[in-house]
């Protein structure tokens, strides 16, 4: 029995694959489906382009106080415990 040595390609021949994607190539609803990744450390619901705040030490992202979500009993950050009146706005 003759066994065949299979070759890998090298990462460099594969870029061309069809259906491969570079950056650049993000479609809008790929584009949609990454911001609906930021979610509400409280509440885990999506957040909106605005109407959130995050924390400046780790970036942990919330609603705004008001929302609706129990944003307004957090007494720290959940990632990191920092100041909940260092948050930064995005209106």
């Amino acid at each position: 029995m003759v066994e065949e040595a299979i070759e890998e390609a090298p990462v460099e021949a594969v870029e061309g694959v069809v259906g491969a994607t570079t950056e650049g190539d993000e479609s809008e609803e790929e584009a949609e489906e990454d911001q609906s990744r930021h979610k509400c450390w409280v509440c885990l619901e999506g957040l909106s382009e605005v109407g959130w705040q995050a924390c400046p030490s780790c970036g942990a992202r919330y609603h705004l106080s008001g929302s609706g979500c129990a944003i307004d009993s957090l007494k720290g950050c959940r990632n990191c415990e920092g100041a909940i009146d260092n948050f930064v706005k995005v209106e």
